[in-house]
């Protein structure tokens, strides 16, 4: 026979339980609570049965003593949060009825949440860090939503901009920042904002000359990258002041360009009268026979011009190749070397392009081939594509716009490619002219064969991040 009631062993169990659970009657006055309640409030039982909820909650120094008592009086499940000896709790009040249905009163479990308060807090005060730390980075960032309208800035970013934060809010980076350009030039920005930026390329990098709040001109490089907040697309950004890089590279290109004039007079401008002086010797020479001494004071002469035209030769080669080497340090950063994985085929010859690309196929199979068919093609990806491509063979004759056309773009536009002309022809001016271009690694005649492809393929490559 069972030696205790189910009300004993209800008692019992709730009894040894680590959460407060009081029992009110009908009237809202406490008929039965815990030993785990009694323990936390401090009170005794003979204090608390009988006693109304609202003044045993008055008791625990809560000001919501009258407006919890009322709740009682509805008869349905509610719940309410006050604190017992700096302890957090919430109380879940279900009302019991009989089996006749009347109302009996009211079961009250607790439960302790001060662990989760306390983590709110924490989380509240890493806000309130990662807040400060966004305003105080030296760093220029903005975080805008999908369509560019700024949510905040940084003061970094305002005053590098010389404008107010708040002012920025809700309003577009295009519109404040590039209100200086042509309508068309915008409408170009905004398209290329929104075709460079997606899920499958969540982040660009691009340069911008811009103007700040005073009229004055900046040149940044801007980093945007897509981030997901609270189930929201986000744009964070952030903004790398190369006003002082950008000049210097205007500069230096214009030092560069008399470099080259100082070439051109070396080359031209002195050869003519050296060439003078030397045909005079010669003059000399053929009169002067008979005269030992001027023959040899004219065969020094001679040599020693020869040697200053050889010189002046030397130094014309010196500075063209100083030309390449500085517009690639100028605008193609980030190099580092590596194999071949794509290959981008600029030829308008089906017939060509078909035979080059199972060429590749049958060196390579795993070298990813996109073939054009134009220039204009293979620039429109160009300027959209985040990476270049690691090889690029170029034909020079094509209709629209040809191969030194599209090196032309390719150099306004700093995207550096390991470029291969690609060309029937055979002229000496089309070779020495393709190596005047700093990304032109070769001159292939058509038609290649597999052993061409297999060298171009196995030499190393540039891979560089558009700057």
């Amino acid at each position: 026979m069972d030696q205790f009631t189910e009300a004993q062993k209800l008692e019992f169990g709730i009894g040894l339980s680590d959460n407060p659970v009081i029992l009110t009657n009908s009237f809202s006055a406490i008929s039965w609570i815990n030993d785990f309640a009694i323990k936390n409030t401090g009170f005794t039982k003979k204090d608390c049965i009988g006693l109304p909820i609202q003044q045993f909650i008055e008791k625990l120094g809560s000001d919501k003593a009258i407006d919890i008592a009322e709740l009682f009086s509805s008869k349905r499940s509610f719940d309410f949060e006050i604190e017992i000896n700096l302890v957090k709790f919430s109380f879940s009040c279900s009302p019991i009825f009989k089996e006749d249905q009347s109302f009996a009163g009211y079961s009250i479990i607790g439960t302790d949440i001060s662990h989760f308060v306390l983590n709110g807090s924490e989380v509240q005060k890493q806000n309130i860090e990662l807040q400060e730390f966004f305003q105080k980075s030296v760093m220029p960032m903005c975080i805008t939503d999908i369509e560019g309208n700024f949510i905040m800035a940084n003061l970094a970013y305002s005053e590098l901009f010389k404008v107010q934060p708040n002012a920025l809010v809700g309003r577009n980076f295009l519109d404040v920042h590039c209100s200086h350009l042509q309508a068309d030039e915008l409408e170009m920005l905004r398209e290329e904002a929104a075709n460079t930026l997606n899920p499958k390329h969540p982040k660009h990098t691009t340069e911008l000359s811009l103007v700040d709040a005073e009229g004055k001109s900046i040149h940044i490089e801007v980093t945007r990258k897509l981030v997901k907040v609270n189930n929201r697309m986000l744009i964070s950004v952030f903004v790398n002041d190369i006003t002082e890089t950008f000049e210097s590279r205007i500069r230096i290109t214009e030092q560069n360009n008399r470099l080259r004039e100082f070439a051109f007079l070396t080359s031209h401008k002195l050869r003519q009268p050296l060439a003078n002086v030397l045909g005079l010797i010669d003059l000399v020479k053929s009169e002067s026979q008979s005269n030992k001494d001027v023959t040899i004071t004219m065969e020094t002469l001679r040599m020693l011009t020869g040697q200053l035209d050889h010189v002046v030769h030397e130094m014309g080669q010196v500075l063209a190749e100083l030309d390449v080497e500085v517009e690639k340090s100028l605008f193609y950063k980030d190099q580092e070397e590596g194999r071949v994985e794509d290959v981008w085929l600029v030829d308008d010859d089906q017939v060509i392009a078909y035979i080059t690309e199972r060429l590749l196929r049958n060196v390579d199979p795993t070298v990813k081939i996109t073939s054009f068919l134009s220039a204009k093609m293979a620039l429109e990806k160009l300027r959209i594509a985040e990476n270049t491509p690691d090889l690029l063979l170029l034909d020079i004759n094509m209709p629209g716009i040809n191969g030194w056309e599209f090196l032309d773009e390719l150099r306004n536009m700093h995207r550096y490619v390991n470029v291969y002309m690609y060309s029937s022809s055979i002229d000496p001016e089309d070779v020495k002219k393709a190596r005047s271009y700093p990304m032109v690694r070769d001159f292939l005649s058509k038609p290649v064969d597999s052993s061409v492809i297999r060298r171009i393929l196995e030499m190393p490559v540039i891979k560089t991040r558009v700057s």
